[in-house]
């Protein structure tokens, strides 16, 4: 499976995956909707910070990516 299903509570107009020790951009898209595809082949094998964009939040979670399996670590949710 080289997709990697997004889904959300809330519609979001944008995510982005960073680089979590220097915050560089490695991935972005716009969306309309609850749920967008990510292509995970373009992603190496480690740990990143994943950025979702609501009209009123920003949801912030990290995700590991190894061999092929994505977990998520940690959660947060802020106020735009």
């Amino acid at each position: 499976m080289d997709n990697l299903q997004l889904t959300s509570a809330e519609n979001f107009y944008k995510y982005e995956i960073l680089a979590p020790a220097n915050h560089e951009l490695i991935h972005q898209s716009a969306n309309r909707g609850k749920v967008c595809e990510i292509d995970k082949t373009k992603l190496e094998e480690g740990t990143y910070t994943l950025k979702v964009y609501t009209s009123d939040f920003v949801i912030t979670s990290d995700i590991t990516i190894d061999s092929g399996v994505i977990t998520k670590q940690k959660i947060d949710k802020d106020k735009v």
